[in-house]
């Protein structure tokens, strides 16, 4: 990554939910972290001398997506997010050390499955990824998720003059989801 902090982020690809990872979620929480994934075209030799076309997926490890509407407010359990509270704090707490590691890991560069494994053994190793929170009456989406609503409110606060004083508000266009992708999905 940057050693430059960036103020704006382009993006191709597409932000897929992982539900699988949030499996014991409630479903109207299920889907609203996305990471994004990019198809990957390489030219690969063959023993005989040809080249073959390889088509993969590779995701981004810079960025993710909360989607607010794939979020359901019922869903919010606020005492699992009190919980997820109390779970960091102990942890960084004890362990500062293994969230310094997670974040070096995460932000080193370009996308590494095995940089990924290491931080998920880390946080596994002090008891907090999403399944060992769940576990211990937490569950990190939840707090995620009210953290995300505080920082857009406080970020858009600023944008409000802008967007009522230039008099054009933007379009966005909304991609449907499955059944239980939050209130409109």
């Amino acid at each position: 990554m940057s050693e430059q902090p960036r103020n704006r982020v382009l993006t191709d690809g597409v932000f897929l939910s992982t539900p699988g990872v949030f499996d014991r979620t409630d479903d109207g929480l299920r889907h609203a972290f996305k990471m994004q994934f990019s198809s990957v075209v390489s030219e690969q030799r063959e023993h005989d001398g040809t080249n073959r076309t390889a088509v993969g997926t590779t995701f981004a490890m810079d960025r993710v997506l909360l989607d607010f509407g794939a979020v359901r407010a019922a869903a919010v359990d606020f005492d699992r997010a009190q919980r997820d509270c109390e779970l960091i704090k102990e942890a960084l707490q004890k362990h500062p050390e293994v969230f310094t590691q997670a974040l070096e890991l995460v932000t080193a560069g370009p996308p590494d499955v095995g940089r990924i494994r290491a931080a998920v053994s880390a946080l596994e190793g002090i008891g907090l990824t999403e399944d060992q929170a769940y576990d211990n009456g937490g569950g990190i989406i939840a707090l995620l998720v009210v953290a995300a609503v505080v920082l857009l409110a406080t970020g858009c606060g600023s944008c409000v003059d802008v967007s009522t004083t230039s008099g054009a508000q933007p379009q966005f266009p909304s991609s449907p989801g499955p059944g239980d992708a939050g209130a409109n999905g």
